[in-house]
């Protein structure tokens, strides 16, 4: 989702923004760590590597599904 956004105007995306985002997602298989880069250039989108981030957001990938599709609201979750 977020490297369509980049991808169509990187640029205003990444003013808007203005963060580096980790998202940690833990599922039955394993983990994975997801970094969007909204903070430079034109922004980037890029898996595994450090969970470095100005935010992180740990989740299980049912609720990143959830997330995503707009059916989970994130202020209004405690655990994700």
């Amino acid at each position: 989702m977020y490297k369509i956004f980049l991808l169509q105007d990187g640029a205003t995306f990444v003013k808007k923004m203005n963060g580096v985002f980790c998202f940690q997602v833990k599922g039955d298989s394993g983990e994975g760590i997801w970094i969007v880069d909204a903070k430079n250039g034109t922004g980037s989108v890029s898996f595994g590597g450090p969970a470095k981030g100005d935010v992180t957001i740990i989740m299980t990938d049912e609720n990143l599904v959830e997330l995503m599709s707009g059916k989970l609201n994130p202020q209004t979750v405690r655990n994700l």
